[in-house]
């Protein structure tokens, strides 16, 4: 298996010797030694050489790394599965999370990975995107479910989950149910908002949306929490402007959503781990129940190897919000 390290560690490294040295904590020698033994052992040489660099991967070469890091990601998987199972993870899961998907997205997730892991405990940290992302990063936590506008999270592992836009949430009979046509940013310009702190932020994507037309918000209540935010449209604060993941028709019959996705970017929420660690079976299994377009084991090979990832497009909220209720 170390031999399989090797190999993967000198792509890795850009074919630098030296470099993939320390990263497999070996010396330049021995690193030298192992890959005449590989290369004797199966009988044609797996690199390129320049003198005495490795120049390029031959074409027996690339096929030996593909196969070795498919073996490595699943011999991961297997090691993290297994101490699962024997209790080696006596710790709790670590996830950090928006308040809006600590409400609304997880605990019907969490509720289903329970029934398969009885015994397993969740720790549950509340933040803002950034902050989430942040923890993750640091490796304080295990699991982090946060919101971009599209891009990829940095400096940390991550998958994308499902893409969602905002609603704008008024009473009935509101004077803005009556235009006739859809909304426009001056409309919202127009009246008291109310919706999440991050909107205070001039560089905001919320606030940019009213900046490229010349207008500022009237930002008449604030809150990190969208219950609080529906509260305070339904007490005649101003309008409130929500993730679509926040509301529900059933329990929220008394406010009418009204679309105002086209005025604001779309956001893609993300699951991240930390990055160059072997994730969690558990938060593998919470992140495959909330992004059922992904594959496990193509999420376990790839973070497993530090990888960024191409993975497919995200479905829209509304596909994932109905599965979930299927489920």
């Amino acid at each position: 298996m170390n031999q399989l390290r090797y190999l993967v560690a000198i792509v890795d490294a850009g074919l630098v010797i030296s470099r993939a040295a320390e990263r497999v904590h070996t010396t330049q020698s021995a690193l030298s030694k192992q890959l005449k033994q590989i290369e004797t052992e199966m009988g044609q040489p797996l690199f390129q050489r320049r003198g005495y660099a490795l120049s390029a991967l031959t074409p027996c070469g690339s096929r030996v790394i593909e196969h070795a890091r498919a073996v490595l990601a699943e011999m991961s998987g297997i090691h993290g599965l297994a101490l699962h199972r024997r209790g080696g993870m006596s710790r709790a899961l670590r996830i950090a999370t928006t308040p809006t998907q600590a409400r609304y997205v997880l605990p019907a997730a969490l509720e289903r990975l329970k029934r398969e892991h009885s015994q397993l405990q969740v720790s549950l940290t509340v933040g803002g995107d950034e902050e989430v992302l942040a923890w993750a990063e640091s490796g304080r936590i295990d699991l982090a479910l946060a919101s971009t506008p599209g891009l990829r999270p940095r400096h940390v592992a991550s998958v994308p989950l499902y893409r969602w836009q905002r609603l704008a949430l008024v009473p009935l009979r509101h004077p803005l149910l009556r235009l006739g046509r859809g909304l426009r940013i001056a409309d919202l310009a127009a009246q008291p908002i109310v919706t999440y702190e991050s909107a205070r932020d001039p560089l905001s994507d919320f606030a940019r949306a009213f900046a490229v037309h010349g207008l500022r918000p009237n930002l008449a209540t604030l809150s990190g929490d969208a219950d609080l935010i529906k509260a305070y449209v339904r007490a005649g604060l101003g309008i409130g402007i929500v993730a679509e993941t926040a509301y529900r028709r059933d329990s929220d019959d008394d406010l009418c959503a009204l679309p105002v996705g086209e005025l604001f970017r779309t956001c893609t929420a993300w699951a991240a781990f930390p990055a160059r660690t072997s994730p969690a079976e558990p938060a593998l299994e919470l992140v495959a129940d909330l992004a059922p377009h992904m594959e496990i084991r193509a999420m376990r090979r790839t973070l497993a190897l530090g990888e960024a990832g191409e993975w497919p497009v995200p479905p829209g909220w509304a596909s994932v919000a109905q599965r979930a209720v299927a489920a």
